[in-house]
């Protein structure tokens, strides 16, 4: 009879166990769901004014840099291959649930039409033919002019109301200047470097996979109906910077970037691909279905299938990055046989970044699993979802600061590899940890925001999960 009355007590207690790690659960879960849509309802506060005019649309990497009242606007292609990202996986997760995709629509209709509007300035800066849509592939870097904060200065601070951070804190305070900007005469430097246009590419290939053609939606910027084809847009764009690197426009050689003057982009601005271009050349076939190939890229094939095999390929971590990227969108890790390799080679890969330093464990905050993640999204054919650690993805999920990413001082910084300003799967991950003493501000966390919709999406049918849907944190007003 002891024995019996024992079992019973230990079934209770397992029983008990389980429920209370079942609830843990549900509840982490259910506060990541609410952190996302304050994410995404801080980001068209603080980071992005929504619209066709010059700068609009386009993200800040940092608000209140340096701790003041600048916001930068360098790097903004980077930026706006996570929003287009985030996007169009948030709608292809609203879609899911039979929810009304209006918000989703608006933003990324602004922002596709914001990169085609970085086209044909850029065009016509040069003094190129007007034409209705760029023509080239080349870009600027940004069009955000020094008066943008005055133009934007109600939108931009609508919600504020401290002028300085907030300490400990990822809460932004007000804003009047602009850092990371090119005036409107300045050619030679606000043009697109190769790892702006991977970034790119990247949230291309999610647009042209989640976010169809003929989309009928409520423009809630300007209160009209219209009609867009989002695949058909992101395809052509992704075509047009193929062309530009393979095509060379402006002469020069295949797979490096040109002004349209015909100077070369050097390699400190990223302009040379050569050792890039089989994986840009994939990527390219994957979005758009069209080969982009040539003898160049043919020839340093080997070179790209053979980084994942030599840790000396991998010199540093713009290399590892746009392995990461770019064979995570063109699947060209694949190696021989029928089962690709590519996700393998991701995961394994992305566990150091060799650097001129020393090693660092590159994977400890989820280098690997977010572009693992990315590969088996775009390539769900593969079936290898099973090679993710989807306790990894939600733990870093769980661990993102409540109220945004930050870094203001060394003591004053948000912990758990959240403190980076980049990004926190682009930034090596002694930034990710210390912080960078140079851009201190508070970040836009848009790396958050892509990483917990593909964890969605992958486990899209898990009814354990709470629905996927807008809570009260997004009020959806811009």
């Amino acid at each position: 009879m002891k024995c019996i009355t024992f079992i019973r007590l230990c079934f209770l207690w397992l029983l008990l166990v389980g429920q209370s790690s079942v609830t843990l659960y549900s509840q982490t879960e259910d506060q990541n769901l609410h952190k996302y849509w304050y994410y995404r309802q801080r980001l068209i506060n603080d980071f992005v004014v929504t619209g066709s005019d010059s700068g609009q649309s386009l993200v800040s990497g940092i608000r209140n840099l340096w701790d003041g009242p600048a916001i930068h606007y360098g790097d903004a292609p980077v930026y706006e291959g996570y929003y287009i990202s985030t996007l169009s996986t948030e709608y292809r997760l609203l879609v899911l649930s039979h929810l009304e995709t209006n918000h989703t629509l608006t933003e990324l209709y602004y922002l596709l039409e914001a990169i085609n509007r970085q086209g044909l300035r850029a065009e016509k800066l040069w003094g190129l033919p007007p034409s209705p849509v760029p023509q080239t592939g080349y870009m600027l870097e940004n069009d955000v002019s020094a008066d943008f904060c005055q133009r934007n200065q109600a939108r931009l601070n609508r919600v504020i109301a401290d002028s300085v951070v907030t300490t400990g804190s990822g809460k932004c305070g007000m804003v009047n200047n602009v850092i990371g900007n090119y005036s409107n005469t300045d050619k030679q430097d606000n043009t697109c470097s190769q790892d702006h246009l991977a970034n790119v590419l990247v949230g291309l290939a999610f647009c042209a996979r989640y976010v169809g053609d003929s989309l009928h939606f409520h423009d809630v910027i300007t209160g009209t109906e219209r009609i867009y084809s989002f695949r058909s847009t992101a395809t052509a764009m992704a075509a047009r910077i193929l062309h530009y690197m393979r095509d060379k426009p402006f002469g020069g050689h295949s797979w490096i970037l040109h002004r349209p003057d015909g100077t070369r982009l050097s390699n400190n601005k990223g302009g040379i691909a050569l050792f890039n271009s089989y994986g840009f050349a994939k990527a390219g076939t994957a979005i758009t279905g069209k080969p982009y190939g040539n003898f160049t890229s043919s020839f340093l094939s080997l070179y790209w299938k053979y980084i994942p095999h030599f840790r000396l390929l991998r010199v540093n971590q713009d290399n590892l990055i746009f392995g990461l990227e770019l064979s995570a969108v063109g699947d060209s890790w694949r190696g021989a046989g029928k089962k690709s390799k590519t996700l393998k080679h991701i995961l394994r890969c992305a566990d150091y970044n060799a650097s001129p330093v020393g090693l660092y464990a590159a994977n400890h905050y989820g280098w690997d699993q977010y572009y693992g993640a990315v590969f088996c999204l775009l390539h769900p054919a593969q079936e290898q979802q099973q090679l993710l650690n989807y306790v990894r993805i939600q733990s870093i999920l769980n661990t993102a600061p409540a109220q945004g990413p930050f870094y203001h001082a060394a003591g004053d910084l948000a912990p758990n590899g959240w403190a980076g300003s980049s990004g926190r799967f682009y930034d090596k991950p002694p930034d990710q940890d210390k912080g960078k003493s140079s851009f201190p501000g508070n970040y836009n966390g848009l790396d958050y925001m892509i990483l917990y919709n593909c964890y969605r999406l992958l486990k899209a049918g898990d009814t354990a999960l709470p629905a996927y849907q807008m809570t009260t944190e997004f009020n959806g007003t811009y």
